[in-house]
């Protein structure tokens, strides 16, 4: 996640208390409006926390990678002539060539 996805989650409630009128929309852009006001400062800290974010984020993926099931592990099974069965449609009468009148 960026910076600005961790700030807008940080305080995406208090916006919508603050304003319960607002619609998810319009939260979302008081939210962008208060990003761009904070200071560099501030911006700088949640930049950190994407950076730390996505530092684990990595971690994680070598380890889901060391640790995934093979490709052929998870390949759903297919019947043993490996064609698929179509479904069938019931036919209408007049596709049937029953003469039912």
């Amino acid at each position: 996640m960026n910076a600005y996805m961790l700030y807008a989650n940080s305080i995406r409630s208090k916006v919508r208390e603050e304003n319960p009128e607002l619609s998810m929309t319009d939260v979302t852009k008081e939210i962008s409006t208060r990003f761009k006001q904070i200071s560099d400062e501030e911006k700088a800290k949640w930049q950190g926390k994407a950076d730390a974010a996505k530092e684990v984020y990595k971690k994680q993926m070598v380890e889901y990678e060391k640790n995934k099931p093979a490709e052929s592990d998870s390949k759903p099974s297919t019947k043993s002539d490996g064609k698929t069965k179509k479904k069938s449609t019931p036919k209408s009468d007049s596709e049937s060539g029953s003469d039912s009148d």
